[in-house]
């Protein structure tokens, strides 16, 4: 994603020196495999891109001048998998190796497949619209490698206004960008979920995926705790049942250990099974096709009510009120 920036910067007619001195970074970074960069060293990075360019539309230039290859391992595996479905399993599953903290979720309503980003981070208006554009643009490209350059999406969704550079949207998203809505991603028909690669190869596919799978242990090895608790918790059908043993063992740490790098970092294992377990019920809720019996049935509840007491514990709300759309949007993008 980074070497991606500079290469936008560089399009907008700033040298990569001068953004390496500008945001203190070395270039040998950019050439690790097996470096990853923190979101938030990366918002701090897209506002020194902002300030030496000068050109509030550049999270729009930056996505349209995206290629097949931006992400390497990550784009030819996508490139690769059999479906659309199977592609956005595959981002969520290995979204890890662009960043720290990958937040897009598929959402199905009806005859609509939603993709939006759960992103609620306190960052300046410049910074989100620059994040947005760039994101939703990407998702477009990865929809219409498979289902074809001239497929059309339903809207797409930005939860801002709509800024003075507006007809660069236009130019862009072609009439479907629409402002001020509940969140920011990419509304299409579900039936292009089951558009296939033309580039689909089951045996590459999965060399790709044995390679994403040993780097992205790689870097859980050198995560901090929190991380490696949280992405462990949140991989499981049923996180809230998972005991902070079972955790240390599969971590290769005893629970001693692990409490006491816990602490260190400011977390507790309590609260972020509470965190893991929140996201998966939210995730199950926000899709229409789950009722909340069966969403309570999937985390391994016997009863609704037993399930609405945990979700309250867990978020400060009901599973009713959550799917209600009186309710705030950012509450319902949560997790």
């Amino acid at each position: 994603m980074v070497c991606e920036l500079v290469r936008a910067v560089e399009r907008a007619g700033v040298p990569r020196d001068e953004f390496f001195r500008a945001a203190e970074i070395e270039p040998a970074w950019l050439e690790s495999d097996d470096f990853r960069w923190r979101r938030a060293d990366v918002f701090g990075l897209c506002q020194v891109a902002l300030d030496l360019t000068r050109d509030p539309a550049l999270g729009l230039h930056w996505g349209e001048w995206l290629t097949a290859s931006s992400f390497n391992l990550i784009s030819h595996l996508l490139a690769h998998a059999s479906t659309l479905h199977r592609a956005l399993e595959t981002l969520h599953r290995f979204g890890p190796l662009v960043t720290d903290q990958f937040r897009v979720v598929l959402v199905k309503t009806g005859d609509l497949a939603e993709l939006r980003s759960n992103d609620e981070t306190e960052q300046p208006l410049a910074i989100r619209r620059l994040t947005a554009e760039m994101l939703t643009l990407g998702l477009l490209d990865l929809i219409r490698h498979f289902a074809g350059p001239n497929a059309k999406v339903a809207r797409v969704c930005f939860e801002y206004p709509a800024p003075h550079y507006r007809l660069e949207y236009g130019r862009l998203f072609e009439g479907a960008e629409r402002f001020d809505q509940p969140f920011t991603g990419v509304v299409f028909p579900r039936a292009l979920l089951h558009a296939q690669s033309p580039q689909k190869d089951d045996d590459l596919y999965a060399t790709l995926s044995d390679l994403a799978a040993r780097r992205l242990l790689r870097l859980e090895g050198r995560a901090p705790y929190s991380v490696r608790v949280r992405h462990h918790l949140i991989q499981q059908r049923t996180p809230h049942r998972v005991s902070m043993q079972q955790v240390a063992r599969r971590l290769g740490i005893s629970v001693r250990s692990l409490h006491r790098r816990l602490t260190e970092e400011g977390q507790s294992y309590a609260v972020l099974a509470n965190e893991a377990s929140a996201h998966l019920a939210k995730r199950l809720l926000m899709d229409d096709n789950h009722t909340i019996h069966e969403a309570a049935h999937t985390m391994g509840f016997s009863d609704v009510s037993s399930f609405h007491r945990a979700f309250r514990r867990w978020t400060g709300t009901t599973p009713g009120a959550f799917r209600t759309p009186s309710v705030d949007p950012r509450s319902r993008r949560a997790g």
